[in-house]
């Protein structure tokens, strides 16, 4: 009997440290937070060319030959990478606003914004560079997550959103005559990402504000730099549905949450070429990529995702339950 309880005591004690030890390496990460391949890219998000930095994984599916990874980013070239032990070392080669991910073994990682200055960096020939998912160089109008292949630069806004600041159709994109220094600046700063990036206006004010400008130099420059918001829109909503699945409802909050207006996200997501049948097959794919679910389960899952009934059952049948 003496036997036994020490036995179930040394279980128990196992159970604790691995518990414990679980806890410490995730103790930075919230609930909500986990991809099946999640890249932890640090806090510094601006750099310069030839600067590096150390990628570590916190979360990949089992089995994962992290060898195998490979770097994505909406300008082709836009880092070089190495993996070694356990980490990808990525060198920052061209200049510009992008946000990278990895992929590996089918699946995609967690994205994340960086901003580089400075002279390109001819990479070594060893090392392996950066790819645009969609193959659309850096010269073409792209979106910070992934990239598309729409203008961003075509300086007519739709009277439906007319009433918005910045938004009227008489900014063609060219440069005012007046403004300040500053001002000036900033509508620079403001084309430069949208050369190779798509914002709505109140992100490219925040984006604008990061940067260090101030709120009314980042209003003078969204405001005079010409773009069709409704169409940045259009092509956030795209990018989107190159790297995760949404229903309609939810990628129409996708685009509200990134500061579109509802008239906005709505032009966007219907004009984004979705199948939504589709989008639900991928979806329920994916779910049951990492958990189990009965057919009704997948089914209810689906729609609280904001697919309708049909879809929800026309992804589920997809996949086979």
């Amino acid at each position: 009997m003496k036997k036994m309880t020490v036995l179930f005591c040394i279980l128990l004690l196992c159970m604790s440290l691995f518990s414990c030890s679980d806890n410490s390496e995730n103790n930075n990460v919230t609930d909500g937070q986990f991809t099946s391949l999640y890249a932890d890219f640090g806090d510094y998000r601006s750099f310069s060319t030839g600067d590096t930095l150390d990628v570590s994984f916190i979360t990949m599916p089992k089995d994962y030959d992290l060898s195998n990874i490979d770097t994505i980013s909406d300008i082709d070239g836009f880092v070089a990478y190495e993996y070694h032990d356990g980490i990808v070392t990525i060198t920052f080669i061209r200049s510009g606003v992008s946000k990278i991910g990895f992929s590996c073994d089918g699946e995609t990682s967690n994205f994340s914004q960086f901003s580089v200055t400075g002279n390109d960096v001819v990479p070594d020939s060893a090392v392996k560079v950066s790819h645009s998912l969609s193959g659309v160089s850096s010269d073409s109008s792209s979106e910070t997550d992934l990239p598309d292949d729409s203008d961003s630069s075509s300086g007519s806004e739709s009277s439906s959103n007319s009433n918005i600041s910045g938004g009227s159709s008489s900014n063609s994109g060219s440069s005012p005559v007046g403004g300040s220094v500053s001002q000036r600046n900033a509508l620079d700063r403001a084309k430069s990402y949208l050369s190779s990036s798509s914002f709505s206006r109140q992100g490219l004010i925040e984006q604008l504000e990061f940067e260090g400008f101030s709120t009314s130099d980042a209003t003078y420059a969204v405001d005079h730099v010409g773009v069709d918001w409704n169409e940045q829109a259009v092509s956030k909503a795209k990018s989107y549905l190159r790297s995760s699945h949404f229903s309609y409802s939810g990628l129409v909050g996708q685009l509200e949450f990134e500061g579109f207006t509802f008239s906005q996200a709505t032009y966007g997501v219907d004009r984004c070429g979705a199948d939504w049948n589709e989008q639900a097959a991928l979806k329920a794919a994916d779910y049951l990529k990492f958990s189990s679910f009965s057919r009704q389960g997948l089914i209810d899952q689906l729609v609280f995702e904001g697919f309708t009934a049909a879809q929800a059952e026309y992804g589920v049948n997809a996949v086979g339950l």
